[in-house]
């Protein structure tokens, strides 16, 4: 066959088949809503669970009853025998005798069991935060299974899991489960001519589109999938395409790790704070053979592989300070703390507090060490890059975010509001810590 010729008409198929879904998608509802007027599309306590919430609550303000919360257990936790003395929670927090405490952002429970569910739009996974779940779940019922909602229905992380086995989470996701019991929901609402309801709920929907960029649409996956079964040509040239994707992604991540690198080791503020033989020392080598190497594995090896890199900016006590910038799901950036041979100082190294506490005298840093021994985390503190509220996802490759990385210019875009916000940051984190 000609190689380049069919690789042209696949493109230009499947380029036809996304213009005509993303001009339907704008048409049929445009990106705003009173969650994009409130800016906290991505907030995942007051949007999400919040609203979650209020739609399943049997004596919520929506007036259905138990309706949309017995339709729930069919749709998203796909059990078939709805119980009637289900009661819902939210922010559930729980301390048990053994030391495993938390806080569970929805909890369904009957006189038989308890269904956590835990909620996950961009934030990342807390040390253990699954399996202590599923720890006081079975302390409670018979029911051991927890339920994992983000936004493609992505597995937790290693940390998350611990030794819990992932046959142990279910994994249910915005764009398919929820969406789908959400337009039940509106059937519902509708045909209780509850019509503000209905449209609340829509509301949400069009969010839930934006935000995991209209996967919904499977009539267009569909015409994709034809197009590709239509011929031999054409599935020989999607797989060659697929093969190629890992690789692409990674050169991508590369270039974007390298040019922060170049940001960190060139930066005025950073010379100036270190000595000429720390500032060697440390920053010559932020892009190493070990972060290749992670990158590599990045898009292969889902677990206990995140790729970050980092400065020194303080050492006392042989306690060594260092503002690292880590990729898990999404871009992130703060400080973390090691020992002087280089190992990491977490939450669980309670011995160290007051020595961690004592290395920047600011009242800022002070509440954010007591914050980390208390919540268990690797980071004293971190923020998403480029934006708290935009952060961008390196894992599923997804959004437009994610996309503008191919294009020239969106990229420079992308890369320019990373080290603006790193830039702003730099003088208070490298005085105080924060």
């Amino acid at each position: 066959m000609d190689n380049l010729k069919s690789f042209q008409n696949l493109f230009n198929h499947v380029k036809t088949i996304l213009e005509i879904k993303q001009k339907t998608n704008h048409n049929r509802c445009n990106d705003f809503t009173v969650f994009t007027a409130l800016r906290n599309e991505t907030d995942e306590k007051k949007t999400h669970t919040t609203f979650l919430y209020e739609i399943l609550r049997p004596n919520g303000t929506h007036g259905m009853g138990d309706a949309f919360l017995k339709d729930f257990f069919s749709t998203v936790l796909k059990i078939d025998n709805y119980d009637s003395s289900a009661e819902i929670y939210q922010e559930y927090s729980f301390n048990s005798s053994d030391d495993n405490s938390g806080r569970i952002d929805l909890l369904i429970t009957t006189t038989s069991a308890w269904y956590p569910i835990e909620i996950k739009i961009n934030a990342d996974d807390q040390e253990r935060q699954v399996s202590r779940y599923n720890k006081v779940a079975k302390e409670e019922s018979d029911i051991s299974k927890v339920y994992y909602l983000t936004l493609n229905g992505c597995l937790p992380s290693e940390k998350s899991l611990y030794n819990l086995d992932a046959k142990d989470v279910i994994c249910v996701s915005f764009a398919k489960e929820i969406y789908t019991w959400l337009n039940n929901c509106v059937v519902v609402a509708n045909l209780n001519h509850a019509q503000d309801v209905a449209v609340a709920i829509q509301q949400y929907q069009t969010l839930l589109m934006k935000l995991t960029d209209g996967q919904q649409d499977d009539a267009y996956m569909d015409a994709i999938k034809k197009t590709i079964s239509a011929s031999r040509e054409n599935y020989e040239c999607a797989a060659a395409i697929e093969r190629s994707l890992v690789s692409v992604r990674t050169e991508k991540f590369k270039k974007l790790f390298e040019d922060i690198s170049d940001y960190l080791c060139d930066n005025e503020l950073i010379k100036k704070h270190l000595s000429e033989n720390e500032h060697r020392e440390y920053t010559s080598n932020l892009y190493n053979k070990d972060l290749e190497r992670k990158i590599e594995k990045y898009y292969s090896s889902c677990r206990n592989n995140w790729p970050g890199l980092c400065v020194e900016i303080k050492r006392k006590n042989n306690i060594r300070v260092f503002l690292e910038i880590e990729v898990e799901y999404n871009l992130y950036y703060g400080v973390t703390i090691f020992d002087k041979d280089m190992n990491k100082i977490t939450g669980k190294s309670k011995s160290r507090k007051k020595g961690v506490c004592d290395i920047f005298d600011d009242d800022d840093w002070k509440a954010w060490v007591v914050d980390f021994f208390k919540d268990d985390r690797r980071f004293i503190w971190s923020e998403y890059l480029p934006e708290e509220d935009s952060p961008l996802n390196l894992r599923q490759c997804t959004g437009l975010l994610y996309n503008n990385m191919y294009d020239d210019k969106g990229y420079k875009d992308i890369l320019n509001n990373i080290t603006k916000k790193l830039g702003d940051n730099l003088e208070s984190i490298l005085k105080r810590g924060c």
